[in-house]
């Protein structure tokens, strides 16, 4: 786990809304990647002044020729059979050329499994690489970090801090219920505003208020926790190409694109919004 420290974003007028973007399973590579609606998501974010970006892993579906899950069906048409000699940096390339348009909007990144699993195997460190190319922060595979809005740079007592915790995450459940289930334990065990999780390819949001006091301790408050699932761009049925792994275990389809947190600082609000511009599109 990383304290990754204070992000300042400048905010000199009250009533803008931030966005941040929670990016990630993007699993490029693999045929079943909707790369048409990720540079969809990029390009807005891109002509976005107020966006910002945290990337929650398995950006490329680091999955090599000797790994057992490999299937060479499911490679993306845009592969040619020299690349699958050095697979590990073409996959990596692919991120970097992705994402480098917004490289400057982006927070940090987080390893998912896919990159942890192919390191391990591999011996490589393509997301270390990775964030290298695009000079922003190595998140690891969990952090905490703090979103701070500042409306004077040059004063003290005019910002507001949102804490978030974003972890790549883990297991295989299906179930609404026990995806849910993989996201509460982050809200009950981390102390945060807003929880990122990524791993299910789903996207789903839980909110919870939590009593609070007051400074003085002489009037009863509540703290809002916001935690998200965030999406995927992996297609789980694909017409007119082999069927994945989502297929062959019937997973139902699920909405590609990102989730996206808006935060209006001095009004003290934030929510989630389904901002990704490929929402509701499965297939």
């Amino acid at each position: 786990m990383i304290a990754a420290g204070r992000f300042v974003i400048p905010c000199p007028k009250v009533g803008v809304v931030h966005k941040l973007y929670a990016l990630g399973d993007c699993h490029l590579g693999n045929k079943g990647c909707s790369v048409e609606h990720l540079q969809a998501d990029v390009k807005r974010i891109a002509e976005d002044p107020h966006a910002r970006v945290v990337l929650m892993g398995d950006l490329a579906d680091y999955i090599g020729p000797t790994d057992k899950r490999w299937d060479a069906a499911n490679i993306s048409s845009a592969a040619r059979v020299a690349d699958l000699a050095d697979w590990g940096n073409y996959l990596a390339g692919l991120v970097v050329n992705m994402f480098r348009p917004i490289a400057g909007k982006i927070i940090g990144a987080l390893s998912g499994n896919h990159e942890a699993t192919f390191q391990a195997r591999q011996a490589q460190q393509l997301h270390s690489w990775t964030c290298q190319q695009l000079g922003i922060p190595d998140l690891g595979f969990s952090c905490f970090l703090d979103l701070c809005f500042q409306r004077r740079l040059d004063k003290a007592g005019t910002s507001r801090r949102y804490r978030i915790f974003a972890h790549h995450g883990a297991g295989a459940a299906q179930s609404a219920g026990g995806k849910i289930n993989r996201l509460m334990p982050s809200m009950s065990a981390n102390e945060a505003d807003v929880y990122l999780v990524g791993h299910v390819h789903e996207r789903d949001v839980k909110r919870m208020e939590n009593l609070a006091a007051n400074d003085t301790c002489t009037k009863i408050t509540s703290r809002k926790k916001l935690g998200l699932f965030t999406g995927t761009y992996l297609r789980t049925y694909h017409e007119g190409t082999n069927a994945g792994y989502g297929e062959r275990a019937g997973y139902r389809p699920v909405p590609l694109g990102c989730s996206v947190v808006e935060f209006q600082p001095f009004t003290d609000d934030f929510r989630c919004r389904e901002e990704s511009v490929s929402a509701r599109v499965a297939i």
